[in-house]
């Protein structure tokens, strides 16, 4: 009997699991084949764009969709067999993760992963032919600065912890 199609999503939660079901099947294909895997989590993606048109400030779509394009985009094998431009993803992610710290910009995780994503897109740029070195070194300027900003957050995190427990726990 084929089986029952799931019903679509209604609530942020609801996205969130039919993405992660994808997300799922994509990391258990990364490895055999790299081309069902990225169908995968582009199947995924979509679940998270269809779910922020909803829910545009979900907090945990944005943050996931952002994290789930940054995976993707660190991995050649699956951007290759997924048709995909990788300068173009990466551009993609990173307006991702603005659209996460714009909803969180506290977020430790946001902040690291989306330095991650603007260094990526430097060296990308700085390989390419018509790539602008200009953007290339503004990028890793902000990288750096969001870095900072993640390091100074911990250190606060450490010092409120030490003060929540002198003792050491």
């Amino acid at each position: 009997a084929p089986k029952a199609k799931a019903p679509e999503p209604r609530t942020p939660d609801e996205f969130q699991e039919a993405a992660d079901r994808e997300e799922e099947t994509g990391g258990k294909w990364r490895a055999g084949d790299p081309a069902k895997a990225g169908r995968a989590f582009l199947r995924a993606l979509e679940i998270y764009d269809k779910g922020l048109a909803k829910f545009a400030i979900n907090f945990d779509l944005a943050y996931n969709k952002a994290r789930l394009e940054l995976e993707v985009s660190q991995s050649e094998e699956i951007v290759e067999a997924a048709g995909l431009d990788l300068e173009a993803l990466l551009r993609k992610t990173l307006e991702s993760h603005r659209v996460a710290l714009g909803l969180d910009e506290e977020n430790v995780d946001v902040r690291f992963n989306a330095s991650q994503v603007m260094t990526s897109l430097a060296e990308v740029l700085s390989e390419s032919e018509e790539g602008s070195d200009e953007e290339a070194v503004n990028l890793l300027h902000e990288s750096l600065e969001m870095l900072e900003g993640c390091l100074a957050r911990q250190e606060m995190a450490i010092e409120q912890q030490k003060a929540d427990f002198p003792e050491g726990g």
